[in-house]
Order: structure tokens, then C-alpha cells, then sequence
């Protein structure tokens, strides 16, 4: 993906080879200190979902998310959105429970999926996408009850009827939600 450098004089076009979209670049004093100023990009295309605008979201691996949110019939937004709340689109990122990469897949999952490398980009985001679309299938299509499944498994969403109680579960579905209606 292309990367763009923080400009000191405002926001400039840029057009990333990828996906030939031209974007503008924001700089964001709070937010630099969560990603680097180059991931806060605005869409500025026809394939901007309503609502978007000229607002900043990260928008790092869009093509990949898109193809494999398209292959496995998901939505592009809750892929970004579940995404950004993971790793903060870090494809290094690991958690200190064994979680990895991009879409922060457990070993037990990377097994399951054949992910070989949950450092790489293109394998953790397919197998990501792929596992949000089993999780979607089993929970009948409701989005929240996934996204609960996807941070504390599919067992605890069966066992509490719903969304767990628990605080760092309800949290998570309250900001992707979030991130989703962004996206």
C-alpha cells in the first residue's frame, strides 16, 4: 500500500497506484499518537460509502479488504471496522494473549484458516474475512452478535443468549459499531 507523508503545510492530493482513488492527507495531533499521520486519509472517489465524506478514517489495505470482504460476502466496513479496533491497522501487532496481525488471529484460528503467516497482510485479512463470515453464518446474519463472537468466541455469545457481559466485550461492539457506521 502506498504511504504518505506527513505535510506540515496542510492537506495535498496524492493519487495511491493501487487503487487509482485520490485521497487528501489530515494530520491529527491527538490521533498521531495512536497511528502516523500518513494512515488518516479521506476517500475521495464513487466508491466512498454514504455518510464518509471528506471525513478522516484510517484507510489502510482497502483494496485487500474489499476483495476479501467481496469473496466472502461481508461488508467492506465492518472488515475495516473490526480491523482498526484489533491492530490499529498494524500488520505486526501481537497481543499478549498470541493474537496476530492485521485481524489479530489467534494460533488456534491461524491453524484453522491455513494462515502460515499472520504477519502478512494478504493471509490475515482473507482469513480474518473469512472467519467474520463463518461467525456472521452461525449467528444468523446479525452483525453485533459476530462481532461479540469475534472478540470473546463463539462459545461465550452462545452461552449468555447475547452479547457477553463483559466489560472489555460490550466495549468492543460499541466501537466497532462505531468505526462501522465511519467506514
Amino acid at each position: 500500500s502506498s504511504r504518505v507523508l506527513n505535510s506540515r503545510s496542510g492537506p495535498r492530493e496524492i493519487t495511491p497506484r493501487e487503487s487509482g482513488q485520490t485521497t487528501r492527507e489530515y494530520s491529527f495531533p491527538q490521533a498521531s499518537r495512536l497511528l502516523p499521520p500518513w494512515k488518516f486519509l479521506a476517500i475521495h472517489s464513487e466508491k466512498s460509502w454514504p455518510g464518509v465524506g471528506d471525513l478522516p478514517f484510517p484507510v489502510e489495505h482497502l483494496d485487500l479488504v474489499e476483495a476479501h470482504a467481496d469473496s466472502n460476502g461481508i461488508q467492506v466496513p465492518w472488515v475495516m471496522a473490526v480491523m482498526r479496533q484489533e491492530s490499529a491497522f498494524g500488520a505486526d501487532a501481537h497481543s499478549h494473549a498470541g493474537a496476530r496481525g492485521l485481524m489479530q488471529l489467534m494460533p488456534q484460528m491461524q491453524d484453522e484458516l491455513s494462515v502460515s503467516n499472520p504477519f502478512d497482510p494478504v493471509q490475515n485479512i482473507d482469513g480474518g474475512a473469512r472467519y467474520l463470515a463463518r461467525l456472521l453464518d452461525e449467528f444468523d446474519g446479525d452483525i453485533e452478535l459476530a462481532t461479540a463472537a469475534y472478540n470473546a468466541g463463539p462459545g461465550a455469545v452462545r452461552r449468555h443468549r447475547g452479547v457477553p457481559p463483559y466489560d472489555e466485550t460490550q466495549e468492543y461492539v460499541r466501537r466497532v459499531g462505531i468505526l462501522y457506521r465511519r467506514y
